[in-house]
């Protein structure tokens, strides 16, 4: 079911996720895009959880009007990542106490959506430094409940 309650913004919305519905058979989520650094943290466990560094994704040559976000295009086209000099490595230093308190907030969401085994929590950290994040002061971008662990992927890398 599609809903819209005003002809505005929502409507286009709307209509662009029926246009993916009906062209491609296929469900369609939306998100707020949240300008900023995009940082992920891997959780491994059940009962006792334990949390991989943080890393961040680093766009060296993307144009700088560009959104800063891992598009398909960018996690499946070698050619795109060099020209856009993607790399993800270890976080640059993170301003206050969130090295410290970013683990913790992984933690809690993993806990709050009983997830077990793995996981991968993506994070964008505002241009204000708020981090946006589920359990405090935003919402979860993306859980990966099923993150890759193939070579080079963000959770195997920083294991």
């Amino acid at each position: 079911h599609l809903y819209s309650l005003s002809p505005g913004p929502g409507a286009e919305l709307v209509e662009r996720v029926r246009f993916m519905h009906e062209s491609f058979g296929v469900d369609a989520m939306a998100e707020e895009y949240i300008d900023g650094r995009e940082l992920y943290v891997g959780v491994l466990g059940n009962q006792r959880l334990t949390t991989f560094p943080t890393w961040e994704l680093f766009l060296s040559r993307l144009r700088d009007d560009a959104p800063k976000i891992a598009t398909a295009r960018l996690k499946f086209d070698i050619k795109y990542q060099k020209k856009v000099g993607a790399d993800t490595r270890a976080a640059d230093p993170l301003p206050g106490d969130l090295a410290e308190r970013i683990p913790r907030i992984a933690k809690r969401i993993y806990r709050a959506l009983s997830l077990s085994g793995y996981a991968r929590l993506d994070f964008r950290l505002d241009e204000s430094g708020h981090v946006r994040s589920g359990l405090e002061e935003g919402e979860v971008i993306v859980r990966k409940p099923s993150a890759e662990l193939r070579d080079g992927s963000r959770v195997e890398v920083a294991s």
